[in-house]
């Protein structure tokens, strides 16, 4: 449904492009506009409670400079980092509630600064997570053995929200593998380095948790407009209380390669649950990227039926984002999950298999 909702949406982008280059036609010309701009600063932080604080500087450049393009560089720009006030060192940790204010000075291209401040964390619980087997594949080798599963993932968590401020979310989500190849092996236990664990992402349903959806209006939904890649959201529908997220995926798969005597220890594995409050700066930059790539105006301003969509920043030149987010993770352990799967694959191969 929603390939088809694109074909429509980019069909009439296009008839609308195709009409209006018949209509004005006879009125094109190329010239190379004069325009005087001088570059500025550009900032582009990406600010994380408890990790040192790294800053990209660099200048802006009219669109028709090609050098520019290729090369904007700024190497006499010093950087000033500011907690609550109070400068400090580049090995600083932000934390959760400080106000970071980054300042450059160029003397080429002047100065820039921008002021965030670093969200707090969120609170989640009641995690539930319920697999679902769709298929499992087993091959033997000479030392090992590999056991493919296929299979669908729903997870459910819930989000306490605070009612003290407007905030702002993003998720995502991890996985991990306790075992180490080789780390404990001795002279003779190649089967051991050979044992894995590898987790391949599924697909995340968007459409099956409404709250991804919220930034799309009726007229981008009507367009074709979908909520895919945008896994920000805010706290404007539920602010003060809890929110159960629903979030399914489609194709995850595991491959799981052991021996018989290593599958509980291979298999001590799962997913992370990544909730992240971010600052307004990163959503909002965000939300300027979905605008462009999936927002109706935009292909409406291509072909000069809609203002064109204007850049986000919260640069003082206006040029670069400084944003910030404090993330909980959560594990989900799912060993419970591929060890007895594991084990009835090496039944299935050794013979011992229930008829």
């Amino acid at each position: 449904m929603g390939v088809l909702k694109n074909i429509r949406k980019y069909s009439l982008s296009i008839a609308i492009g195709f009409a209006l280059c018949v209509v004005f036609s006879g009125c094109y010309t190329d010239f190379a506009p004069d325009i005087e701009a001088r570059p500025v600063l550009c900032l582009n932080s990406l600010i994380t409670a408890g990790e040192t604080i790294s800053v990209d500087v660099t200048r802006s450049w009219v669109y028709t400079d090609v050098n520019g393009e290729k090369n904007h560089e700024v190497n006499d720009a010093v950087v000033n980092i500011f907690a609550n006030g109070v400068i400090v060192e580049d090995d600083y940790l932000p934390e959760e509630g400080d106000e970071i204010r980054i300042h450059a000075f160029s003397p080429t291209y002047g100065e820039a600064e921008a002021t965030v401040k670093v969200p707090v964390a969120p609170m989640l619980k009641d995690i539930e997570c319920v697999p679902t087997v769709k298929e499992g594949r087993v091959h033997e080798y000479e030392h090992t053995f590999c056991t493919t599963i296929d299979f669908d993932l729903g997870i459910r968590v819930t989000l306490e929200d605070s009612p003290e401020w407007q905030n702002y979310y993003h998720y995502g989500l991890e996985h991990y593998a306790e075992f180490v190849a080789g780390s404990d092996s001795t002279e003779g236990e190649l089967n051991r380095e050979e044992s894995s664990c590898i987790i391949r992402d599924g697909i995340l349903q968007y459409e099956a948790e409404p709250i991804f959806s919220e930034h799309i209006s009726e007229f981008d939904a009507m367009m074709g407009g979908d909520a895919y890649g945008f896994a920000f959201f805010t706290d404007r529908q539920f602010s003060g209380t809890d929110y159960r997220l629903n979030l399914q995926y489609r194709n995850v798969q595991a491959l799981i390669t052991c021996t018989p005597d290593n599958i509980e220890e291979v298999c001590d594995s799962g997913f992370i649950v990544c909730l992240s409050s971010v600052s307004e700066s990163y959503y909002n930059w965000f939300n300027y990227c979905w605008q462009i790539y999936s927002g109706a105006i935009w292909d409406l301003s291509e072909v000069g039926l809609a203002e064109p969509v204007k850049g986000y920043s919260n640069v003082s030149t206006g040029a670069g984002v400084v944003a910030a987010r404090s993330t909980a993770k959560v594990r989900i352990p799912m060993d419970d999950f591929f060890v007895p799967l594991v084990k009835k694959a090496l039944d299935k191969i050794s013979g011992n298999e229930e008829k």
